[in-house]
Parts: structure tokens; sequence; C-alpha cells
């Protein structure tokens, strides 16, 4: 029974990460609340993820929204910090995604960009991915 309920969850894990597959996260990306609408948003979006060298239009996404609408203060390096709240894009095509994340610097000349751009995978991936090779 214990090893049907892994099985189990291991299949609904990689449903899970199959389903983010034209998903990226766009962290650090300016936030302006009091203007900011879907147009201006994926907009804004759009020209960031074309610096990668791929043209990319707010007509790529099938969704493009904020994760919560509060600026998070963290402290690095002992500095306190305003982290902006992430974004989620939902590509049309994935092919699309995978160029973007192909593409994408995160950096320029050793320096972190203000916007990032990571793959939308599970928070548990490494998790996930350690029971599927041991269990599977």
């Amino acid at each position: 029974k214990q090893w049907y309920q892994r099985r189990v969850a291991v299949s609904v894990a990689k449903t899970d990460e199959y389903s983010r597959r034209d998903t990226v996260i766009v962290t650090g990306l300016e936030y302006k609340k009091e203007s900011e609408t879907f147009d201006t948003l994926s907009g804004s979006v759009a020209d960031e993820l074309s610096t990668s060298g791929v043209k990319v239009t707010a007509s790529d996404f099938s969704a493009c929204h904020r994760n919560g609408n509060r600026i998070k203060t963290v402290s690095h390096k002992g500095k306190q910090v305003k982290l902006p709240p992430t974004v989620t894009v939902r590509f049309k095509n994935s092919h699309k995604k995978d160029l973007i994340i192909n593409n994408y610097k995160n950096s320029v000349n050793g320096k972190p960009k203000p916007a990032r751009v990571v793959q939308s995978l599970n928070n548990h991936y490494q998790t996930l991915k350690n029971t599927m090779n041991n269990f599977v």
C-alpha cells in the first residue's frame, strides 16, 4: 500500500511539473501598483524578455499576473532591499518559453540584472526529483 501511495504521489508531481512547462517567473520587475494594468504589466514583461534577443510581445502570453501585491523588504548584505511581487507568465507556445530560458541572461558583465527569469517549477522540485529517482 505504501508503495502504491508513493507511485501516485510521483505521478501527481510529474503531472504538476508538466503543466508548468510553458510558464516562467519574472522577479525584480518594477512595480507601479497604482498604474499597473494587465496591458502595462504584460508590455513590461515582453520588453524585459525581449532583451534575450528573442522578440516577445504580450500576444505571446496566455496569462500574465503578479503574485500578490505587496513589496517585501528583506535584509541583504546588511542593507534593507525592497522586492516587488514576482510575475508569473504562461506562454501560448512552450517553444518560445524554451528560447527565452536558453537566451535570457540574468546577469550582464558579471553583475545581476534587476529583473531575472526562472522556470516555474514546483517549489519542491528537488525533493520530488529525488523521490522519483528513489521509488520509480
